[in-house]
């Protein structure tokens, strides 16, 4: 019986011992190869977009044609007729501009002839163009102008600020065979309530240097004030006509002061003894396509006679005609 007890014992023992291993043991860790396969990147090729740089372009081509005629010419003297072609050029912020024009006399009875070196003449603009924030623009630009008998040179600024606008004009005049002259042509303020324009315009001229065919050698020194007035009078979306008045204020030219009497102020005149007044229609063929025309009338009653026979007043008539083409 001992025998048999300790056997059953020992079996008991070694039992309990495997199933205590059995519970303690550490499974066996499972490694599952990564069969991920890395694909290499390929960069495709990146268009590079090249920055727009300033380029010349066209931006309009036209013509025009002025008729001037002055009131009491001789008979047959239809007045001086000017053909003028323009183009325009831009880049981003500059815009350019080219004015050739030609000028004749016409007369029924002798056809047409020279109209002057004042004329005839090329015009070459450049302005550059800046704009703020808060949508106000002004220029800075120039003028060459070359006449037959004489070459001008422009400083030129203009700016529009919501309801104000303006520009000014500095020119330097050469001459051949007179006297040069510095001159400034503003309207340095035009006020804009509603559809109406209105602002002062200022022309002064001031001789330097000598010449002999300019006022027996006195120096030239004329100023002229106007006030300007434009307002719309019927528009829709292919017409627009358009009118302008001009109140001469006060025109000087002090070179004839010390001339006789009768020919003492011939261009002279004081207030409201000036005035002008024109009409402009503006037809939009298409998109591109414009017409133009306008005429302007004006009287003028100097404080002196020409002669002492003659007629104290000038009446002076202008006519245009043109064509523009938008790119």
């Amino acid at each position: 019986m001992k025998k048999l007890a300790l056997i059953l014992g020992s079996l008991l023992v070694v039992g309990t011992v495997t199933q205590a291993k059995e519970i303690i043991a550490v499974p066996t860790p499972i490694v599952v190869e990564d069969t991920t396969i890395v694909q290499p990147v390929v960069v495709e090729d990146v268009a590079v977009v090249a920055q727009n740089q300033p380029t010349l372009r066209v931006t309009n081509v036209g013509q025009s044609i002025e008729v001037d005629n002055n009131a009491g010419s001789e008979n047959g003297n239809v007045g001086t007729i000017m053909l003028a072609n323009t183009v325009g050029l831009a880049t981003e912020n500059w815009t350019f501009g080219v004015m050739a024009r030609k000028g004749w006399n016409a007369d029924t009875d002798n056809g047409f002839t020279n109209a002057g070196s004042d004329q005839s003449r090329i015009d070459l603009d450049a302005w550059r163009n800046f704009s703020t924030e808060n949508g106000s623009t002004y220029s800075l630009g120039a003028r060459w102008r070359q006449e037959t008998n004489k070459d001008s040179f422009y400083l030129r600024t203009k700016y529009d600020v919501g309801m104000f606008t303006g520009y000014a004009d500095a020119k330097y005049v050469a001459n051949e065979g007179s006297q040069n002259i510095y001159e400034i042509e503003t309207m340095p303020v035009k006020l804009t309530v509603g559809t109406v324009t209105m602002g002062y315009y200022f022309d002064g001229k001031y001789g330097v240097g000598s010449g002999t065919t300019t006022n027996e050698g006195r120096n030239i020194n004329t100023t002229t004030s106007q006030i300007r007035a434009y307002f719309p009078i019927y528009k829709n979306d292919k017409i627009a006509l358009t009118g302008e008045y001009r109140l001469g204020l006060h025109k000087a030219d002090r070179a004839t002061e010390t001339k006789t009497t009768e020919l003492k102020g011939t261009n002279d005149y004081k207030f409201a003894q000036y005035n002008r007044a024109q009409l402009s229609l503006d037809y939009n063929y298409t998109e591109n396509l414009s017409f133009s025309t306008y005429y302007a009338y004006e009287i003028t009653k100097p404080q002196q006679k020409a002669t002492p026979s003659s007629n104290n007043q000038k009446y002076y008539g202008e006519f245009g005609l043109g064509w523009n083409y938008a790119f």
